[in-house]
């Protein structure tokens, strides 16, 4: 197995939506993929102090809804990486610090520009309206993250990132929807307002973290 890139060439299986008419990728997630998501879903845990355990995966007991959580955020960003052609574990941050890390889950670069991205992944299967792209609004004002990604994971094979927004577009062109609908206030725009990943994939040059 390359841990570093995983086959992302075109599958006989790939599978087309009934209703999304949006710019979206579809990922592949096999063997070579669920093995870097369990990596780095450890590598996570073993970085974590036990003083706070409801939002990682930490050895022994495990709440159910946690783990779920957990897992879709990594296979969000191991696709994420995926789409971008990046290798996977030089692009993930495979430590979480027990006051949580920054939010940004990859950071971008293009010559002395840098993008803090934040990853947002969920798991449903692909019926029904398209989904949304949420982000709290505290978090969202805060400016503390360039771009958003939006990513959905479906069954065990499949990852749709539907596209990317600026901090600035989200805030210009997007709302603030909050309760009975969602549990908090959040930002949110549809998938057809989402710019398609490939423009992100052109905009960059590297991959880089700050230490």
């Amino acid at each position: 197995m390359s841990t570093q890139r995983p086959a992302t060439e075109a599958r006989d299986d790939k599978p087309s939506v009934p209703g999304w008419t949006h710019d979206y990728t579809l990922v592949p997630l096999d063997d070579d993929c669920w093995e870097i998501i369990d990596l780095v879903c450890d590598a996570r845990a073993a970085s974590y102090v036990d003083d706070r355990t409801t939002d990682v995966l930490l050895t022994g007991e495990k709440d159910d809804d946690t783990e779920d959580k957990h897992v879709t955020g990594v296979a969000g960003e191991v696709a994420t990486a995926m789409a971008l052609d990046l290798p996977v574990l030089e692009a993930l941050d495979l430590s979480v610090s027990a006051s949580g890390d920054d939010g940004a889950d990859l950071e971008l670069r293009r010559g002395v520009q840098e993008r803090r991205i934040d990853i947002k992944a969920h798991w449903s299967l692909p019926v029904g309206s398209t989904p949304q792209l949420l982000v709290e609004k505290e978090k969202a004002e805060s400016g503390e993250q360039d771009a958003y990604v939006f990513g959905q994971v479906w069954d065990s094979n499949w990852a749709a990132i539907h596209g990317w927004t600026t901090q600035e577009e989200l805030l210009e062109r997007g709302w603030i929807e909050g309760p009975p609908k969602w549990q908090q206030q959040n930002w949110t725009m549809t998938v057809d307002m989402l710019r398609p990943i490939s423009e992100l994939r052109g905009w960059m040059d590297g991959v880089g973290w700050q230490w």
